[in-house]
């Protein structure tokens, strides 16, 4: 058993773990995420290095070179929905596209992967986090269906956020510096 804990705490088999629950969750969803590196602290922090979403067009949809968290309810993590105290990322890109001849954005397709049938239930993807910190961001909107398709391109994003809570297409946040 200690030998167990012992591997359990090296962060090459924390990223071996980490893989093959992100392959899971690619093959049952039909995503596209993948993490270079996974280290997970015993007092519940976690760090991801080079996270990367790939859309339904195989574009980035959203990249971060490094991740730091804690998990504040794991059984709500089992549940899919994703509970943060505070979340900090660096050199993130996100990267809001509709395609042409698509209505919805990449967002919401990503989302909707994750989705149930809201004719049966009403539970949407639910992502929280009472603290979240971005250093170095970049942000794009762009829409392929309009004359001019890139509606903003910020570089340079130094964001610091509470409250923030993504459910289903709802976004709510406070934004305390930018």
């Amino acid at each position: 058993m200690l030998i167990l804990g012992i591997a359990l705490s090296l962060p090459v088999v924390q990223t071996s773990i980490a893989k093959y629950v992100m392959t899971s969750i690619n093959d049952d969803f039909g995503t596209d995420i993948s993490i270079d590196e996974v280290a997970i602290s015993p007092f519940g922090g976690v760090k991801f290095k080079n996270v990367l979403i790939r859309d339904h067009h195989q574009d980035t949809l959203i990249y971060s070179n490094r991740i730091k968290t804690s998990i504040l309810e794991g059984k709500k993590l089992l549940d899919g929905d994703l509970i943060f105290s505070e979340l900090h990322l660096d050199g993130v890109l996100f990267n809001l596209k509709t395609y042409k001849k698509e209505k919805l954005t990449n967002l919401d397709v990503f989302i909707n992967a994750f989705g149930q049938d809201t004719t049966t239930t009403d539970k949407h993807f639910l992502l929280t986090a009472k603290e979240a910190k971005i250093t170095k961001g970049h942000f794009i909107l762009t829409d392929e269906n309009r004359g001019v398709p890139k509606d903003v391109d910020f570089t340079k994003l130094n964001i610091q956020l509470t409250d923030f809570k993504l459910y289903g297409p709802d976004v709510t946040t406070s934004i305390l510096k930018m």
